[in-house]
């Protein structure tokens, strides 16, 4: 399949994005003009990294008649069609384009992005993600309106299926079913989820909850990477309570996950396969493949639990997750044993009392709720995980140490 990916740049869409590409999709990615991470997906073949600001889709949508809730953008956003040739691919880009001898670097025009005829659209892009961010009104409602905006293009230019990279802070105080979000962050992830369910059409709508992803390519601040910096340098680290109930998935079993649904085959309105697609690059998927019609389908995904919103046309929630929850404290502690495990086998100094110092810190923006995940969802559809977390840890601190301890 032809897919788009927007925030292809982002810790989430590259990990998507280059298990895409081992499925042998054709993958395509919007980043910012700006963005410092394309240097990760260099050495991945195959891969189009469209340079474009998301903001040219509200410029669309206003262009087209439908009114835009953000429309504070002062700038043509990207689109320039004077200055937009065509190249030997089809695609319609600026004069700065640029290739290596892997990924292909484009300045795109969004004229030219509606003659690609994508299958299937995930969308990441999403500004203020961190503490600051979420309780940012104006940036939050500013991803809304884009969101919108992005979906309607999608959905005018005969895309099949859209995920939105949806999260766990959605339901805040709440639960999936009863969502009472504690940030603008999570209210206006929630508001785009539900509109998405609600006017998606004859376009499949995928909502991912999705829970906390870790691994190499996670920002430098996150709480993972944290405690496993000051693990490897002996010092301590703050924390709040710890007392709520969480779950870690790691960011490989994600890419798979996500490249498991994109693959995953749905009924649509006529009872056919959208778009002919199987998973079983996955691994046969028996309780698919042996559904006498759509509406036992149907019934075997509500048995898993999942939130089935349209029996017509495929679309629903689901829980991107691993199958373990716990309390974050217990995640914690087992990464700072597993931290001096490391230590000890590479027969360096390690502390032999706990670094942890829990109950110093205030809850953070999306307050200290238990986020109770949907734990066997995916595997109910057949994905199975890889990594466990006491292994994708390990790999953490080996990575971590290797980069900055050793190489320094």
């Amino acid at each position: 399949m032809r897919v788009l990916i927007s925030g292809i740049t982002s810790f989430l869409g590259i990990s998507t994005g280059k298990a895409l590409l081992k499925k042998g999709h054709e993958v395509y990615g919007i980043m910012r003009p700006e963005s410092r991470n394309k240097e990760r997906l260099k050495g991945e073949k195959g891969m189009q990294l469209l340079s474009l600001n998301m903001e040219s889709f509200l410029l669309w949508e206003k262009e087209n008649g439908i009114e835009a809730e953000y429309n504070n953008s002062t700038t043509e956003a990207g689109i320039n069609t004077e200055r937009c040739i065509t190249t030997e691919r089809g695609i319609t880009t600026e004069n700065n384009s640029t290739t290596d001898s892997h990924a292909i670097y484009k300045s795109i025009c969004l004229p030219s992005l509606d003659k690609l005829h994508f299958d299937t659209v995930l969308h990441f892009a999403w500004d203020g993600v961190g503490s600051l961010g979420r309780s940012d009104v104006a940036t939050q409602e500013k991803n809304l309106s884009m969101s919108k905006a992005f979906f309607s293009w999608a959905k005018a230019h005969g895309v099949k299926r859209f995920f939105f990279a949806g999260s766990q802070a959605e339901m805040g105080k709440g639960s999936r079913e009863e969502p009472l979000p504690a940030s603008p962050y999570g209210e206006k992830k929630l508001a785009f989820s539900e509109y998405g369910l609600k006017n998606h059409g004859e376009m499949e709508f995928i909502d991912l909850r999705i829970y906390s992803i870790y691994g190499k390519g996670d920002h430098e601040r996150s709480l993972v990477k944290t405690l496993v910096r000051n693990t490897l340098r002996g010092m301590e680290t703050e924390l709040g309570s710890g007392n709520k109930i969480w779950n870690f998935m790691a960011e490989e079993d994600f890419g798979r996950a996500l490249a498991f649904l994109t693959d995953l085959d749905v009924p649509t309105r006529k009872g056919e396969s959208g778009s002919q697609r199987s998973s079983k690059s996955e691994g046969e998927n028996p309780e698919r493949e042996n559904a006498d019609s759509e509406i036992e389908y149907k019934e075997k995904q509500l048995e898993s639990g999942l939130s089935v919103q349209d029996k017509d046309c495929g679309s629903f929630t689901i829980d991107i997750c691993s199958r373990e929850s716990r309390l974050l404290s217990d995640y914690i502690k087992e990464i700072e044993q597993i931290g001096f495990s490391f230590l000890k086998k590479k027969g360096l100094r390690y502390s032999e009392a706990s670094l942890l110092r829990f109950g110093l810190r205030p809850p953070n923006v999306e307050g200290d709720y238990d986020f109770t995940a949907h734990t066997k969802e995916l595997s109910a559809l057949g994905f199975e995980e890889r990594v466990s977390f006491s292994s994708g840890i390990e790999e953490l601190y080996e990575f971590i140490y290797e980069e900055e301890f050793l190489k320094a």
